[in-house]
């Protein structure tokens, strides 16, 4: 059951055509996705086909234990696509950034590793929530992009190869904003304990950071943790 007339929405965000609606299913609440054409050249196949790559993904991403649990596809009264997936209770980080705790970086590491360890390295507009518990879960799809065949865990694993280093761009893009929205104490607990774990990884991050710092966003980044 749809109700029609009961969005859910981010206090710091708003997608440009996609529309989550709240239903129930089987006595519980879940999320209803779709699109509502706003581009005069997109047309309404066009999003039916992205909403049917989203559905693929989010099977994925629920399969893999970083996404919410995926329910299937609903076609609403107007005939539009719907992705049905579980209701996820958070928020972007700009908007829990005193949520956001050491198990917050862990998890976005867990989220790029098991992509990786699977067979993907792009996520297109891929986008998470972060809980009142400090947990990620990946709430857009987006779109995945297979680089190999996908291995068995056990084979993946013996070569160990090293799952981060395909999505680096995107992963730093994604750590520097958790930092940039947490606390200052936590942020720089995790630096630490980044420094001492992964040396390579804690520089690779803080030149990437300098590297953009020309940019307003990341001198002031920059400042917080690393002045």
């Amino acid at each position: 059951k749809l109700d029609e007339n009961v969005f859910l929405v981010s206090r710091t965000h708003s997608g440009s055509a996609g529309l989550v609606r709240l239903g129930m299913l089987d006595g519980r609440p879940v999320a209803v996705k779709t699109y509502y054409a706003s581009h005069a050249d997109i047309t309404e196949n066009m999003y039916n086909e992205h909403l049917l790559e989203e559905a693929r993904s989010a099977k994925i991403l629920d399969d893999l234990g970083i996404g919410p649990k995926f329910h299937g596809i609903y076609n609403d009264s107007d005939g539009k696509i719907n992705v049905v997936m579980d209701v996820v209770p958070g928020d972007f980080e700009r908007a829990m950034g005193k949520y956001i705790n050491h198990q917050t970086f862990h998890d976005l590491d867990i989220l790029y590793s098991r992509l990786g360890a699977h067979g993907y390295k792009e996520t297109g507009d891929l986008q998470f929530f972060v809980t009142q518990e400090g947990r990620i879960k990946a709430i857009d799809p987006g779109s995945l992009t297979p680089y190999k065949a996908r291995a068995t865990s056990a084979d993946w694993y013996a070569v160990h190869v090293p799952e981060l280093d395909l999505f680096k761009d995107e992963y730093h893009l994604r750590l520097s904003s958790l930092l940039m929205d947490s606390d200052k104490e936590i942020g720089s607990a995790y630096l630490s304990s980044l420094a001492r774990s992964s040396p390579q990884k804690y520089w690779d991050l803080r030149n990437y950071i300098h590297g953009k710092s020309h940019l307003d966003y990341y001198a002031k980044l920059y400042g917080k943790y690393f002045f």
